[in-house]
């Protein structure tokens, strides 16, 4: 499980609360250099979005059928501002195409 591993789904379970599919990305990059960091989420996000969206979710995880989608990003180092106002804006991209996004600490 690595930020670097753009091709690799990290976590993915049905959330008990809500029925989501829940895919997480596991984030333990400082933010030391923000547009590599950025970088590395835009496309970790894209591959997860590919994984939804050609299908192969439901291959790979059956208790995803007849299910919505949300993508977590869980971080060791706090967002630093233009990380903030990027997922904000990544938020509102995703809900817009019909999937929950979330981000929190991993403490």
């Amino acid at each position: 499980m690595s930020i670097y591993n753009s091709n690799e789904i990290d976590l993915i379970g049905v959330d008990k609360d809500t029925g989501l599919v829940n895919l997480a990305i596991v984030d333990g990059l400082s933010w030391k250099d923000t547009n590599e960091h950025l970088q590395l989420i835009q496309a970790k996000i894209n591959s997860y979005l590919a994984f939804i969206e050609s299908g192969e979710v439901y291959k790979s995880y059956s208790d995803a059928k007849n299910r919505n989608f949300s993508i977590e990003i869980m971080f060791k180092h706090s967002p630093c501002n233009e990380a903030e106002i990027f997922l904000n804006k990544l938020r509102n991209v995703l809900v817009d195409a019909g999937y929950d996004f979330s981000y929190k600490m991993l403490y």
